[in-house]
């Protein structure tokens, strides 16, 4: 049979343009699930969704913090999932442990310290009692406040860095698990991480869950972008869940929190290609810094009100405390940038010199050098893998 190269050639290409498709999507996330993530931090809301009161902002309020800020950790724990099985690291086991205690170990102990000095900090500045409410359990509740072993740590978003931390460990098992018997190790997990047998072991199993078909999504090479054309249907569809959920006075969200990111992620795709795209790419270099130092800010914000400024509107506080947060930890992390970047990349665990790669980009082009198409650049690229059969 006679092999029909500029086909091949397309189907390389057509690949090519699905994974960046991926990849943009999955940066674009990034800060907007960081910014509903730090709404859901706010203070003096409804605990769930069957504590809700009277009113259409509470209502709103508890959609945006219960709904889709319930849908934040899991689908971030998907995407980790996905990428950490994409890139084969189950199997490059010295690798994996090396780059996660990179990427998760010591940030995860820097912002522990970081979140200790600032509360020190607001305690001596504005007589905020946190730190010495902390110090004085230390000697019997240092192992949870430093390093969450039974409960959240002291600044509490990290617990999802100590989940990934187990996460990780656990990767090499569950890699052969998901390229062997991957729907029996899906139930296997349901089982035991979804009706908490393992203890202590992971804090939200419904993450593990998820990241584990995070996984199957990975090794099994499925089309992450199949379910784009329904994203309005599955809109309307968590809507009515939570919708559901308030009017029924539902208080378990597990069913939320495991479907959440099934729906979050084709919804995505309503996006692409417009200006809120764009700015999400921009700006998904400060996600991991505003995710692990956000909570004192928050923290100090709701302190602050409820002993001194009582008289401040509840809705002003909503609307100013996340995004003064995070225009302080934007402005701080380019300060940072500036004045300590090899310190810095290594605080919050990101790459501490440019590949050589993007320090070739910086030179240059020869004036007689060629231009190569985007087939030209593919064809090449095949023949340099040995990927590229005889036309």
């Amino acid at each position: 049979m006679k092999f029909n190269f500029p086909r091949y050639i397309e189907f390389h290409i057509k690949k090519t343009m699905l994974d960046r498709s991926v990849s943009n999507r999955i940066t674009m996330l990034r800060p907007l699930l960081i910014i509903a993530m730090v709404f859901t931090h706010l203070r003096g809301t409804s605990v769930n969704m069957a504590d809700i009161a009277p009113g259409l902002f509470n209502y709103l309020n508890a959609f945006i913090i219960h709904g889709i800020g319930r849908g934040t950790v899991p689908t971030m724990s998907l995407i980790a999932g996905f990428l950490l099985f994409r890139a084969d690291l189950d199997v490059q086991w010295m690798k994996l442990f090396k780059k996660k205690f990179i990427t998760l170990v010591i940030p995860f102990f820097v912002f522990i310290l970081m979140y200790f000095k600032l509360m020190w900090i607001f305690e001596i500045l504005f007589g905020m009692p946190r730190y010495t409410e902390m110090t004085s359990q230390l000697p019997l509740a240092w192992a949870d406040l430093v390093l969450g072993v039974s409960s959240y740590p002291a600044n509490g978003p990290l617990h999802f860095v100590r989940d990934l931390v187990v996460f990780v460990l656990l990767a090499p098992l569950l890699g052969c698990i998901i390229r062997t018997v991957p729907i029996l190790g899906l139930l296997g997990m349901a089982i035991i991480f979804g009706n908490n047998q393992d203890g202590d072991l992971v804090f939200r199993g419904s993450s593990f869950i998820v990241f584990y078909i995070g996984g199957m999504a990975a090794v099994h090479r499925w089309n992450l972008l199949a379910w784009d054309k329904y994203a309005k249907p599955l809109i309307a569809i968590f809507v009515l869940i939570c919708a559901g959920m308030m009017v029924l006075k539902v208080e378990d969200n597990t069913f939320l929190v495991l479907v959440s990111p099934f729906i979050i992620w084709p919804a995505a795709s309503l996006l692409t290609g417009g200006r809120l795209q764009s700015l999400a790419i921009r700006y998904s270099k400060y996600s991991f810094f505003v995710f692990a130092a956000h909570m004192p800010f928050m923290e100090l914000s709701w302190w602050g009100v409820i002993s001194h400024m009582q008289f401040i509107p509840y809705i002003v506080y909503w609307v100013v405390t996340p995004i003064a947060t995070i225009v302080i930890l934007v402005i701080t992390f380019e300060f940072a940038v500036r004045c300590m970047p090899k310190v810095f990349n290594v605080m919050i665990g990101a790459r501490t010199s440019r590949p050589k790669h993007a320090e070739r980009r910086k030179l240059l082009r020869p004036a007689q050098s060629p231009v190569y198409s985007e087939e030209e650049r593919t064809l090449m690229r095949l023949k340099l893998s040995g990927l590229s059969p005889t036309p």
